[in-house]
């Protein structure tokens, strides 16, 4: 049986955590990077800052707060830019918007692979 220091993973789909890992979303998207195969896929499913400048502002503006109340979740992040800081190359990435309220409903899809090695 593998240690979680030696495990090595083809596909890892975090879903809503680099919105919700508070502070600590570099720290968890270098650990996916870290346990990830050179060849295997990072594929995540993440709410985050809204195309629409308004929404944004809106976000901008409630987020101290919402921060209190949800355990630390992000309204403003751009989760596309937080994977390719911590070392991903985007292959895929798409935009979506779900139903709910417009602070809360935009989506981004990625699928992302250790940069160098696409």
């Amino acid at each position: 049986m593998n240690s979680v220091s030696s495990l090595r993973l083809v596909v890892i789909a975090p879903d809503l955590v680099v919105a919700d890992a508070g502070d600590q979303a570099a720290v968890a998207l270098a650990e996916a990077r870290r346990v990830l195969k050179p060849n295997g896929q990072l594929r995540y499913l993440e709410h985050g800052l809204h195309d629409d400048s308004r929404v944004a502002a809106r976000q901008r503006l409630i987020e101290p707060v919402w921060k209190v109340f949800s355990g630390g979740c992000h309204l403003t992040r751009d989760p596309d830019e937080l994977v390719r800081e911590a070392g991903f190359e985007l292959i895929e990435s798409t935009r979506h918007t779900m139903p709910g309220p417009p602070i809360t409903n935009a989506l981004y899809e990625g699928v992302a692979v250790p940069a160098g090695h696409s």
